[in-house]
């Protein structure tokens, strides 16, 4: 019965002492996740600032005319084909 009040002890010291250590620890180290909220935040609304902004068509003028037109082309057709092939 001594032994066991003894362990306890020594267990309740040693969890004690790791608890301090543990909150010394964290009192020292900032908080990497408040920056990372943040910086996702801001570039979250980049994004959607960019998504909203009508000056610019979908294409953008990364592709010649030609090409989009050609895309928009097969598309188009493609569409019609699906449609078909729905009402089968």
């Amino acid at each position: 019965m001594e032994e066991q009040k003894k362990l306890i002890e020594q267990v309740d010291a040693l969890n004690k002492d790791t608890a301090e250590k543990v909150e010394k620890i964290e009192k020292k180290r900032t908080k990497p996740s408040d920056f990372l909220e943040e910086d996702i935040h801001r570039a979250k609304t980049q994004i959607l600032i960019g998504l909203q902004k009508p000056s610019m068509h979908v294409y953008g003028g990364t592709v010649p005319a030609e090409v989009v037109r050609q895309r928009r082309a097969k598309n188009k057709a493609a569409r019609k084909a699906r449609r078909a092939n729905r009402k089968q």
